[in-house]
């Protein structure tokens, strides 16, 4: 007699997904995904790209990384670092700290959306920038 593991709920409520052969923590990360690779005005999107915002040190043996959910070079030239999150998990302490360090330190604004309309609403206004030579 075999006994099935029980399914560990995410303390979110997220449901995992996949889509282009690859699996996200959340729907609202899969549908981002499948709506960038949809869009003309990109010319180059990456996903899950880690930033190190406090390097290893004596004090700190791991230090503090923070990994975007999707990185997106438009035509026009324009990079945007986008986070899909609910609005639990983006007024979490531990996300507004890691979101003013990435912020400081690479001196690029975060993007935190919470649904794809959001996301082509940024993408739309961002694609309409020009930028200087």
């Amino acid at each position: 007699m075999t006994t099935k593991k029980p399914i560990r709920k995410n303390k979110f409520g997220n449901i995992k997904c996949m889509a282009g052969g690859k699996v996200f923590p959340s729907k609202l990360e899969r549908d981002c995904f499948i709506y960038l690779r949809s869009k003309k005005s990109i010319l180059d999107f990456d996903t899950q790209v880690t930033y190190f915002l406090v390097d290893k040190n004596e004090s700190n043996k791991r230090g503090i990384r923070y990994i975007a959910d999707f990185v997106v070079k438009l035509s026009n030239g324009v990079e945007l670092v986008i986070d899909s999150k609910s609005f639990v998990t983006a007024n979490l302490s531990a996300f507004k700290l890691k979101k003013a360090l990435f912020e400081a330190k690479f001196k690029k604004k975060l993007h935190v959306v919470f649904s794809t309309k959001e996301l082509a609403n940024l993408i739309f206004k961002s694609s309409k920038i020009r930028n200087a030579p």
